[in-house]
């Protein structure tokens, strides 16, 4: 399985919330099969969810599948292509964010979800 992990950067995040947001992807991980799951991300370079994601999957053992922008810019050849390509990979898409902020991990489950994929959304307050 093709597990998509995304989210707000390193700024958006409070540090309580950066807890809860890496109890999630700890949760999201844990269980899954390290020669055959993947985790998909998108190794954002202000940091937060993408990172998270990644360190523990390193630590675990588990595969992952890094979608690094080309720029770092929204369009062209930047987030929105990475975004496009995690969502189309992923076999479900988690998104992580604080509560009532906007973000690219977002976009990304809006665009996942309307190509037909399962997302899952997890607000933190």
């Amino acid at each position: 399985m093709r597990i998509g992990i995304v989210g707000a950067e390193l700024s958006k995040w409070k540090p309580e919330q950066q807890e809860k947001a890496m109890d999630i992807i700890r949760a999201l991980l844990h269980n899954h099969n390290s020669d055959k799951d993947y985790l998909v991300s998108g190794h954002c370079p202000k940091g937060g969810v993408d990172i998270w994601a990644e360190d523990y999957a390193k630590s675990a053992g588990i595969l992952m599948n890094i979608r690094y922008p080309k720029y770092n810019r929204w369009e062209p050849d930047g987030y929105k292509a990475r975004n496009i390509e995690i969502a189309e990979y992923s076999d479900i898409l988690h998104v992580i964010s604080p509560k009532g902020v906007w973000n690219g991990g977002k976009w990304t489950g809006q665009y996942a979800g309307k190509i037909g994929k399962d997302v899952v959304y997890w607000e933190i307050p």
